[in-house]
């Protein structure tokens, strides 16, 4: 018969183990959902306190730091995110979703080059998110690449037809491109999905102002300022919609 002792000391040995891994799966999944759960509602800070504890219980949940990552974005900590990011990369390399918040990160860091590599692995992991195709393209477009801009917001939209911002950048690469009637399709449609879209009448407002339709070009940056948009912007857009027409 084995000693109380021994025996006591053998179970101490197979728990060591278990604790050291970081604590109860389930529970860091429930931590997780709500951290998820805080971000739907824009609550940043508080979904990073719930990663921070889904962490603690399971240090190798990938999505967990993709998360926290996601939420340092809305709070312009850059740096921070990519540090999360790239840990939630390592631990699970077929993670559609921090490829894609990276190639945010980057963008935002001004490094688009490194945004578009981590947007295309995005796309080749899940080439059926809508969000992925968007960011490229808002990206390319800053890029200045309108044509391959426009290639990524078609398919967004193809995957997303409700996808309101797609339509509305969509219509600057073709408002660029010297195509404004194309254009007032693109922001008419995202007005449509969302009437209070005041970035949207405003860019509208432009594309009929470069078509000399000077009355619906004034009635839609009424409407933006109406729905809140800074009159600074809009007498900047202004002045730049004249130069251009002047040339």
């Amino acid at each position: 018969m084995k000693s109380p002792v021994l025996t006591a000391v053998m179970l101490a040995a197979l728990l060591l183990p278990l604790t050291a891994c970081g604590g109860d799966p389930i529970e860091a999944e429930v931590k997780y959902r709500a951290g998820e759960a805080f971000m739907e509602v824009g609550g940043w800070e508080r979904a990073i306190d719930e990663y921070d504890r889904a962490i603690r219980l399971d240090p190798q949940l990938a999505k967990a730091y993709a998360g926290r990552g996601r939420a340092l974005i809305y709070l312009g900590e850059f740096q921070r995110a990519l540090e999360d990011l790239d840990e939630a990369i390592r631990l699970d390399p077929g993670l559609a979703g921090a490829y894609n918040s990276r190639g945010i990160a980057y963008a935002d860091l001004g490094q688009p080059e490194r945004a578009i590599q981590d947007f295309d692995e995005a796309v080749r992991l899940d080439p059926q998110d809508s969000e992925i195709y968007y960011n490229r393209g808002h990206t390319r477009g800053n890029m200045g690449q309108p044509e391959r801009a426009i290639a990524d917001f078609d398919e967004a939209i193809r995957l997303d037809p409700l996808a309101l911002l797609a339509y509305n950048n969509r219509g600057i690469a073709h408002s660029v491109l010297g195509r404004p009637e194309r254009a007032i399709e693109d922001f008419s449609e995202a007005i449509r999905l969302d009437p209070m879209f005041s970035l949207a009448y405003a860019n509208r407002g432009m594309a009929y102002f470069a078509l000399s339709r000077d009355e619906e070009a004034r009635r839609d940056i009424d409407m933006a300022e109406k729905l809140g948009l800074d009159p600074r912007l809009l007498d900047r857009m202004v002045e730049h919609a004249e130069q251009e027409r002047s040339r």
